[in-house]
């Protein structure tokens, strides 16, 4: 669940945005502090969130951000600091097929 709170593009209409879930009894689970920028590096938007470690922590740079204002980074504050969330890849390497290998029963894609 997140809230916008300030924004700094002249949009008023901004700060009525929030995640679909958002419930208002529940705004006191916001306790992480989000902030939204372009590729410039420039604030956009900054807001609350209930998450700032999981995949869900994307949700206000997926829901809104990107679509809406062409944001490309969040970053939580962290530590007393502004830190950009990072995407966790898997550890596991993906295996393709040897092309030589295949039968046909099997597809193969060369790349």
């Amino acid at each position: 669940m997140w809230t916008l709170t300030t924004e700094y593009t002249d949009d008023p209409l901004a700060l009525r945005h929030c995640s679909c879930n958002y419930d208002e009894a529940k705004a006191s689970l916001l306790k992480y502090p989000f902030r939204l920028l372009d590729d410039d590096g420039g604030v956009y938007y900054e807001g609350l969130s209930d998450d700032d470690s999981s995949q869900e922590a994307f949700a206000p740079l997926d829901d809104f951000g990107e679509g809406y204002a062409g944001c490309v980074t969040i970053e939580y504050f962290r530590q007393g600091q502004w830190e950009p969330l990072l995407l966790e890849l898997d550890d596991r390497l993906t295996t393709f097929p040897d092309p030589l290998q295949c039968s046909p029963q099997t597809s193969c894609i060369s790349l």
